[in-house]
């Protein structure tokens, strides 16, 4: 290992043989702000992606085509939609102090009412100008989660949770954590998730099927 230089905050690491050698530079970086962990996710955070800028998240400070904003989800049952636009260089050197809050805050549970519903991973369409996304669960469900429905707060019945999750493909259900949601370049109606043993391909423009199209074998058969 060697230093670069008179700057601290480079760092070069030099390794090889005697007839090839190669140099990386390894950059050290300072983050700008944090959230606070009351405010933001219990649990560590799963999966990021960010809002296409053809959706309007915040009507009253439009995005103006830009990417502003995007979803943090985590396997404690909380979405979370951040503003990046919160994070100004300039503006936190006069207020160093400043903790970034999530601009929306989402509580989502499953549909059955057994609990709140984690998720590993999200996926988002390209050009969308809805607010529906795909999520994929930590017990292996995949979910359609619409983030514009109103909370509905307290009823003559107790508190009613918003109920965020408008369709559930509980087919894969194998009480893990999907690993990977993506959706098809050739077919936007076919959504991939895969498994710890499996892969399975969603056709999610078939109505009253609750099952994917097509299963891979087990790779523990």
């Amino acid at each position: 290992m060697g230093g670069g230089g008179d700057d601290d905050d480079n760092v070069a690491a030099v390794a090889g043989g005697d007839d090839d050698e190669k140099q990386q530079t390894i950059v050290k970086m300072k983050h700008l702000c944090q959230s606070s962990i009351i405010a933001s996710h219990k649990n560590f955070v799963a999966d990021i992606v960010f809002v296409p800028p053809t959706i309007n998240v915040d009507k009253r400070n439009p995005s103006e085509g830009k990417y502003t904003h995007f979803i943090s989800v985590s396997e404690d049952g909380i979405v979370n939609i951040w503003d990046t636009r919160q994070v100004d260089k300039e503006q936190l050197k006069k207020t160093p102090e400043y903790i970034w809050k999530p601009f929306l805050r989402l509580d989502i549970f499953k549909q059955d009412g057994t609990g709140e519903l984690g998720l590993s991973r999200i996926l988002l369409s390209p050009g969308q100008n809805n607010t529906l996304f795909w999520g994929a669960s930590d017990e292996g469900d995949l979910c359609m989660i619409d983030w514009s429905v109103k909370p509905v707060g307290q009823t003559d019945d107790g508190p009613k949770f918003a109920e965020y999750v408008k369709f559930t493909y509980e087919s894969e259900k194998e009480y893990r954590p999907a690993l990977a949601l993506e959706r098809s370049p050739f077919f936007p109606n076919l959504i991939l998730t895969v498994h710890n043993f499996h892969f399975s391909i969603f056709k999610t423009d078939l109505e009253n099927y609750s099952l994917p199209i097509f299963n891979s074998v087990s790779s523990v058969n």
